[in-house]
């Protein structure tokens, strides 16, 4: 019986130790805990969906007239609203203005994306989704190659809540 019960151990033991082996010998795929659906690797340095384009031609580029004509209807209009400048840039140019370290990296847009930065000011003032601002300048940043927006922010001075007409 003795003899019978060191043999298994010892089988176990050599089972264990052969899978031991062969799991830490295989490569290991680290899977995202929150990817329950595809089990696949998660990959930690994607390639960017809006690739490079600042070495293209300026006429595969959306022109700033055009640019205009289709964001007309989306724009916040105001009698006073007046438009200050729209500059073509790329991505890394249009961040290193507002985050000169820039630390806020958005692994969607490669930095040498080109954009469009419009910069509308609103002296009377506009509402947004979180309330006021009077005397406002909404940046909006738009794909160049698109005319998708990819950013907009409002600045000014905060009233807090909806003005009502």
């Amino acid at each position: 019986m003795k003899k019978t019960a060191s043999k298994i151990a010892i089988c176990t033991s050599i089972i264990v130790l052969g899978l031991s082996i062969k799991v830490l010998a295989s490569p290991a795929q680290s899977v995202h805990p929150a990817n329950t659906h595809n089990l696949g690797s998660y990959n930690e340095n994607p390639k960017p969906i809006l690739v490079a384009n600042k070495d293209v031609p300026i006429s595969s580029l959306i022109s700033k007239e055009k640019l205009e004509a289709d964001n007309s209807a989306y724009k916040i209009k105001n009698v006073k609203s007046k438009l200050k400048s729209v500059t073509l840039k790329t991505w890394q140019q249009y961040c290193l203005e507002d985050d000169p370290e820039f630390k806020a990296v958005n692994h969607q847009i490669d930095p040498d994306r080109m954009v469009w930065v419009e910069i509308t000011e609103y002296p009377d003032g506009v509402d947004s989704k979180i309330g006021f601002y009077a005397n406002a300048t909404i940046k909006s940043v738009f794909d160049a190659q698109t005319g998708r927006i990819l950013a907009s922010l409002v600045t000014g001075a905060f009233q807090g809540t909806l003005r009502t007409p």
